[in-house]
């Protein structure tokens, strides 16, 4: 299972504001754009380094659970290897290019696949 270039994903309830300020600040570079609508996820940094996607959500959980980890799969043997590990399932996109599970003590991460679900399902 690689890990090339991990992602953190940072729910919030508007991207575009949240993407400014860190732009402002100088912490990380948000791809300059003219408008981002409100439902859109931003990318903060570079997809070829550590980056980070701030991401809309109509409900956010507690503080604390706003962050999560995604990790990229190589092959559908990543996902049998990750429920070694302790990984549980927990959603699936219905196109089956992510999936989201909670590890051993219930940390929810993202698994982002570059297989269809026909190909393997969890």
């Amino acid at each position: 299972m690689a890990v090339a270039h991990p992602t953190l994903v940072v729910s919030v309830r508007s991207p575009s504001t949240s993407a400014r300020t860190a732009r402002s600040n100088g912490s990380c570079d948000a791809a300059p754009r003219a408008s981002i609508a409100e439902s859109e996820s931003v990318l903060l940094g570079r997809r070829d380094a550590l980056h980070v996607w701030v991401s809309p959500a109509e409900e956010l959980a507690p503080v604390g659970g706003r962050v999560h980890l995604d990790v990229r799969l190589d092959r559908p043997a990543d996902l049998d290897r990750l429920a070694a590990l302790g990984a549980v399932p927990c959603w699936q996109d219905p196109q089956g290019r992510w999936r989201v599970y909670a590890d051993a003590e219930g940390n929810l991460f993202c698994a982002v696949t570059g297989w269809t679900t026909e190909l393997h399902s969890t």
